[in-house]
């Protein structure tokens, strides 16, 4: 009897140390879940997965802990950030209009001296396409030295240099 009754302890012991493992994972696993959840959305966002101007989706709030607490900041800092890049995307779209029917040529460089925009004025000016032209650097898409001379002087001094220049033998007077 004593034996029997030390295997019935035993098989007992094992079926609810093997039932407690088992509720122990399917609870850890219920309380990472949104935890998972948020991670992935901040991978996304870091690494600009997806559309460039959509965020991840909203994260259901399972929980009012920490956890729970994280993922509301989460999903109110994911609204403004939309409505910043949405409030972005409009004045760009407002600039790009205004740059695209202005007379006057309009070509815009980054730091680093690439070209980042130019309208159809400086298109025809300088007899060049934005196909060419974009994200090269602004020697290889004009080829005018002054003009060169000009963004260096400028980048140099760190501030807005101005100069008339005459480029022949289009007979064009700039002024940068």
């Amino acid at each position: 009897n004593i034996d029997r009754l030390q295997r019935t302890f035993v098989l007992v012991a094992f079926i609810v140390t093997l039932f407690t493992v088992l509720l122990a994972l399917a609870i850890a696993d219920r309380s990472i879940q949104p935890l998972r959840q948020l991670t992935l959305a901040v991978q996304q966002i870091a690494s600009g997965e997806g559309e460039k101007t959509r965020l991840p989706e909203q994260i259901d709030q399972l929980t009012q802990d920490e956890i729970g607490q994280l993922t509301h900041a989460f999903n109110a800092m994911s609204v403004r950030l939309q409505n910043q890049i949405s409030d972005l995307e409009s004045e760009r779209s407002k600039t790009a209009a205004v740059l695209s029917m202005m007379t006057d040529g309009v070509l815009i460089v980054d730091a680093q001296g690439t070209v980042q925009y130019i309208n159809p004025a400086a298109e025809t000016m300088f007899g060049i396409k934005r196909e060419i032209t974009i994200n090269h650097s602004l020697a290889a898409a004009l080829r005018h030295h002054q003009i060169i001379d000009l963004f260096r002087h400028c980048q140099e001094k760190g501030e807005g240099q101005y100069a008339t220049l005459e480029i022949v033998p289009q007979n064009l007077y700039l002024n940068g």
